[in-house]
């Protein structure tokens, strides 16, 4: 668990560095004491696949829809860019604490869920499931329980 803290401050701790010396290289060159302002937005011409608008220097891509699938999921994922080796580098233990923090289509999710079971405390019920999801107006289907230890809830919007 360490390991995974001291690597998201190594990226962020480099983001940061990246940012700040965007923010220095645009100081007057008389200051001697490196001016470090907070990482702005910046608007620009955007690029093919860009909205015009820069954080530290780098555009922003646009937004990639449910349509885009098919290239996130790709067989040559793993020859471009290795996501089992990287998975492998993070030397997940069975205690391990994960947050998979995105809107893809679960590529990484699913790789690294064997490594790390989901806890019964994290575990949502078919209970609170239904009352969330009826309480949002759909209605309950079925649990398909020949799942290990997930649940497979169908509901439907009436």
């Amino acid at each position: 668990m360490r390991f995974h803290r001291l690597l998201f401050f190594t990226v962020t701790t480099l983001g940061l560095l990246c940012c700040s010396r965007h923010q220095e290289a645009a100081a007057p060159a008389q200051s001697k004491t490196p001016v470090v302002t907070p990482p702005s937005y910046t608007l620009g011409t955007p690029s093919a696949g860009g909205i015009g608008k820069f954080y530290c220097g780098r555009e922003i891509a646009q937004v990639m829809g449910h349509p885009a699938i098919g290239w996130l999921e790709r067989d040559a994922r793993e020859t471009e860019e290795a996501p089992t080796k990287a998975i492998n580098a993070l030397d997940l233990k069975d205690d391990a604490v994960i947050a998979d923090i995105g809107a893809g289509s679960g590529y990484y999710t699913f790789r690294i869920s064997p490594k790390v079971p989901i806890k019964l405390l994290h575990k949502m019920t078919e209970v609170q499931a239904r009352l969330e999801l009826e309480g949002a107006g759909f209605r309950f289907v079925s649990n398909n329980n020949d799942l290990p230890w997930q649940h497979f809830l169908v509901f439907e919007r009436p």
